[in-house]
């Protein structure tokens, strides 16, 4: 695990921007890497908005209160996954993403670098694939647009790999539990959508 740890680091050190797909399997290797992301971009002095369910979250909090003082614990943000995604009760991407820029904004106004991670979650429904390729594909654009480093996690019991590839043209990079490399289908031509900003002016 100690690998992984390392590698997700020192990517964070090469880049200002990255829009990482994780599929995870195992929910420990999962909070391990949640909170090397939140140790990597606290000691950045980057402020972390952690989309997580609570149970998950508070399991997280154990670790990084371990080693961060409680100035730096104001810089993790966290919401909770079940309302920011279900609170519309179905998967409306576009409403989710006004939501998202409003929080955004708060920071931006602030000079605030920020840095993301979501464990992206939804209730059974109607045309679910073309929801969330079309919400993750808004994102990457909002990623790019915005200089963000962000993490959109998934369960890799719930999707299935017609989504995960689907999945992979919008983000640069695919993250494991136990590796991350560059996505071998990502088409930055491909994104089309305006950003989050432009998308809040419309709706």
């Amino acid at each position: 695990m100690k690998e992984n740890i390392v590698q997700l680091s020192q990517m964070m050190n090469i880049t200002n921007h990255g829009h990482i797909l994780y599929i995870y399997e195992s929910i420990e290797d999962y909070i391990e890497n949640a909170s090397s992301y939140i140790f990597t971009g606290i000691e950045q002095g980057h402020h972390i908005l952690f989309i997580e369910n609570k149970e998950i979250f508070d399991k997280i909090s154990l670790k990084i209160q371990e080693t961060l003082s409680l100035d730096q614990l104001r810089n993790v943000h966290f919401f909770d996954n079940y309302d920011f995604y279900r609170l519309y009760g179905d998967f409306k991407y576009d409403l989710i993403v006004q939501h998202f820029s409003k929080i955004i904004d708060q920071f931006k106004d602030k000079s605030s670098i920020v840095r993301t991670w979501a464990n992206v979650d939804w209730k059974d429904q109607d045309h679910l694939i073309s929801k969330l390729t079309t919400f993750e594909k808004l994102a990457d654009h909002s990623v790019q647009s915005s200089n963000l480093i962000s993490v959109c996690a998934y369960n890799g019991h719930k999707i299935s790999a017609a989504l995960q590839n689907s999945m992979l043209k919008s983000h640069e990079y695919f993250m494991t539990d136990k590796e991350l490399v560059k996505s071998s289908l990502y088409d930055k031509r491909s994104v089309i959508f305006p950003s989050i900003y432009e998308t809040k002016e419309t709706l």
